[in-house]
């Protein structure tokens, strides 16, 4: 008889800090933007979604830097308030 072992793997909802730099018009601009996401990559890839809703293609953007940081340290007030909620609710009205 074989024992199976099932994996339970608990997913948190992380803060990240993205740094970059893209090209637009000839001319260089930095941002920063602070995303809540399951991973690098998930940060990323809505980081990379947001800029290319303002038309800005992928090969123009340069990330310096990704950040994994704490609730408290987030400057975006709205953010800082869920991450740091004891039970995060999204309410969508219709």
């Amino acid at each position: 008889m074989y024992l199976v072992h099932e994996l339970v793997w608990k997913l948190y909802v992380k803060n990240f800090r993205i740094l970059a730099k893209y090209r637009s018009q000839g001319r260089i601009f930095t941002l920063y933007k602070e995303i809540r996401a399951l991973s690098i990559n998930e940060a990323l890839e809505k980081f990379y979604s947001l800029l290319g809703s303002q038309k800005i293609k992928r090969l123009d953007i340069k990330i310096i830097k990704v950040d994994e940081i704490s609730p408290t340290e987030l400057k975006n007030r709205k953010l800082q308030k869920i991450a740091l909620s004891k039970d995060p609710v999204l309410y969508v009205e219709e």
